[in-house]
């Protein structure tokens, strides 16, 4: 097992989470007072109406709604706005408009329907084109309310490492813990149910983990994925090599050799930049 240890303990995947939390909750709370607030208006409206009618409407499309967010959360983290992303982001959000009326409609609709029926009455059919108008602004309303959430607590995070926030990385096999400087990992590899860390002094623990759990552990100190089984950090790679079929090569300070894949345009953008951190010396 490994995790980082700060001030307090938290990753920018962690802080990610978080935020969504947060906003799901927020989004929740707002959904029941403006619902509660339209069933009491509809009767106010209407004081012949059963008053359990405009409750079992609103409540029932609230909490489809709710249900929904996460949904929406999990299509932002698949295609997330930004440059060169706009077309797919667009693409498969317009989608999702659509597959948020039909789970959303259809949700509500079995709900009034099972309602109905238990009181011996008849529910009747919706208004698709009506309602897609709605929840195509409630999606566009939400994803908005989500994407702020999850950008405020990465710069959030990013700004607890910029200002001295998780230095050490600590490594547990077992009853055994090593303590490890962020500093002071020079790579981390795969090796099936494995990791293995790549130290500034040549030491190589292997640790039982997932790289993708190191990754998003990580990913707030800066450290990148260059390849399917290779995680680096970028302040000691000293050369960017091409490679062959459009791959590079990365030397880093301790003389050992990463692979940069073509899959990753990321992780080369990072290293190409002026601003990455220097190489360590000694």
């Amino acid at each position: 097992m490994t995790d980082i240890f700060s001030r307090p303990p938290l990753t920018e995947d962690e802080a990610r989470r978080r935020g969504f939390f947060a906003a799901w909750a927020a989004i929740a709370v707002f959904i029941t007072l403006q619902t509660t607030i339209n069933a009491l208006s509809v009767l106010r409206d209407n004081p012949r109406l059963d008053a359990r009618e405009p409750f079992i409407w609103e409540y029932s499309s609230a909490l489809m709604t709710i249900a929904l967010v996460p949904g929406m959360a999990w299509l932002l983290r698949l295609a997330p706005p930004g440059p060169g992303r706009w077309l797919r982001f667009g693409l498969i959000h317009l989608g999702g408009t659509f597959a948020f009326c039909l789970l959303h409609v259809g949700g509500f609709l079995a709900i009034r329907k099972g309602v109905y029926a238990l009181a011996g009455g008849h529910y009747g059919p919706p208004d698709w084109l009506y309602e897609y108008r709605k929840d195509f602004v409630s999606y566009a309303g939400f994803l908005l309310i989500l994407g702020l959430a999850d950008w405020a607590a990465q710069l959030w995070a990013r700004g607890r490492v910029q200002a001295g926030g998780p230095r050490l990385y600590h490594l547990r096999d077992g009853a055994r813990t090593v303590r490890v400087p962020l500093e002071e990992i020079v790579a981390v590899t795969s090796a099936r149910n494995y990791v293995e860390f790549h130290l500034a002094g040549g030491r190589k623990p292997l640790v039982r983990e997932t790289l993708g759990k190191v990754e998003a552990d990580l990913a707030a100190a800066g450290f990148v994925r260059t390849h399917r089984s290779w995680l680096v950090n970028p302040a000691h790679v000293r050369t960017v090599m091409p490679g062959t079929a459009g791959d590079f090569r990365l030397e880093l300070a301790t003389g050992l050799v990463a692979p940069l894949s073509r899959r990753f345009p990321a992780a080369l953008a990072t290293l190409r930049t002026p601003t990455a951190p220097p190489v360590p010396q000694g």
